[in-house]
């Protein structure tokens, strides 16, 4: 069945339709689980129009809730994989939407389920409304995985936003930040009210974009090595690049002298701190260093 041979749905971009619905229910938000539903026809219209939706993509949906954006994804594109946690909310998605063809549903937790094969099912897009208590290790997921999408298009916590956009010698710049812009091309699109939001979050929101961008061809155990050096060294943020890698790093058997040689010739001060590289300083370091 096609969404619109469905009986009309009412729209849940107001508060009062959204509160009904839930009165309905009996259903009480979870703060643990980052529960807070979209309830401004504005931002989902900037979310849905910044996601350049096509009839042949096929779109995950991580955290889909009352299926505001669900509906809107149905009716615009190829096909959804929605993925609902909360077994609740997931059985109300499957009374509204069931029916309709181009929608797959999965309840159970993202960060649990096989994301590896949900992506490489043929996913090219990820649009959410992202919880936010699990927002930044979805992203990361999604930048490390062996068949990315080409875009995202999330709301999420404001914080996480600036994190993941900062640039190199700025207080928001850090592993999170290099993590995804390995991948990705990361802009903030537009900073959201609270009031946007039911219940009313605590936390500020952002809607975030993140288009592929270029490879830098880093072979499996080089990746391994870009990944353990971004941890050791933000986790020593305060402490200049040679004496991270010849004592945090022991194992790598550099000394101070081989360290400070080594950042030199690849253009990286000795006595910069992990904040100051740029992504192509990571990966130029990971590519030099013999393990």
């Amino acid at each position: 069945m096609k969404i619109e041979e469905l009986e009309d749905i009412e729209p849940l971009t107001s508060l009062t339709a959204v509160r009904d619905l839930v009165i309905g229910m009996d259903f009480h938000p979870s703060k643990v689980l980052g529960q807070n539903f979209l309830v401004d026809g504005n931002i989902l219209d900037i979310l849905l129009d910044c996601a350049d939706l096509q009839p042949n993509d096929q779109v995950l949906e991580i955290g889909p809730g009352l299926g505001v954006v669900t509906d809107q994804l149905l009716r615009r594109v190829g096909r959804v994989v929605a993925v609902e946690k909360d077994y609740r909310l997931a059985e109300l998605l499957q009374e509204r939407w069931g029916e309709v063809d181009n929608l797959e549903l999965i309840q159970g937790d993202a960060l649990d389920c096989n994301m590896e094969d949900i992506l490489a099912s043929g996913i090219n897009k990820l649009v959410s409304n992202l919880p936010y208590s699990a927002g930044s290790r979805i992203l990361i997921d999604m930048a490390s995985a062996d068949v990315m999408p080409e875009k995202i298009v999330v709301t999420l916590q404001d914080e996480v936003a600036q994190r993941l956009a900062a640039l190199p010698g700025t207080k928001n710049y850090g592993l999170l930040s290099v993590r995804v812009q390995i991948s990705y091309d990361v802009t903030v699109v537009k900073k959201i009210s609270n009031n946007c939001f039911w219940p009313v979050p605590k936390v500020e929101s952002s809607i975030i974009e993140l288009t592929r961008c270029k490879s830098y061809g880093l072979a499996p155990e080089k990746t391994k090595l870009f990944r353990r050096l971004l941890k050791i060294s933000f986790a020593h943020r305060r402490k200049q690049m040679q004496g991270i890698l010849s004592k945090q790093a022991s194992d790598l058997e550099l000394t101070q002298e081989t360290s400070g040689e080594l950042l030199a010739g690849l253009g990286i001060s000795p006595q910069a701190r992990p904040g100051d590289l740029a992504v192509s300083d990571w990966v130029s370091l990971a590519q030099a260093i013999q393990v």
